[in-house]
């Protein structure tokens, strides 16, 4: 079976956190980032992390 997704623009970062308590204090400024940019998430909202 073939499926086809949609075309979608991207926001990307990447770092090296230390522990996974570390994650909430990178989050939260990359949104704020993405929000002063202008940037928009469509609905379903979806995130990729690789670990």
């Amino acid at each position: 079976m073939h499926r086809e997704l949609p075309e979608v623009i991207v926001a990307s970062m990447r770092t090296v956190i230390p522990d996974y308590n570390s994650l909430f204090d990178i989050v939260p400024p990359m949104g704020r980032e993405m929000e002063r940019l202008g940037c928009v998430c469509d609905i379903p909202e979806y995130c990729f992390n690789i670990e």
